[in-house]
């Protein structure tokens, strides 16, 4: 594997953890805003924080990355 390989395989991999870290605060503040009424801009962010998650993870799944890093969040070798 070259140098410029691994650093962008790194990259990619920050860039993954980091759009993760998004999506978990974009939902957890999507659904702490849930009990008002809903206008179509939020029903549009619901939507795309929807389709986002499991892209995001069928990303991850590809490279082996979800599974290595859940196994080490929770301490599990999935």
């Amino acid at each position: 594997m070259s140098v410029e390989r691994g650093f962008s395989s790194t990259a990619e991999r920050y860039l993954w953890r980091g759009a993760g870290i998004g999506l978990a605060i974009e939902g957890v503040r999507l659904l702490a805003s849930m009990p008002s009424s809903t206008t179509e801009e939020k029903a549009l962010e619901l939507i795309g924080v929807g389709l986002a998650i499991p892209i995001w993870i069928m990303w991850g799944q590809g490279r082996g990355w979800f599974e290595e890093d859940l196994g080490r969040l929770l301490y599990i070798k999935l």
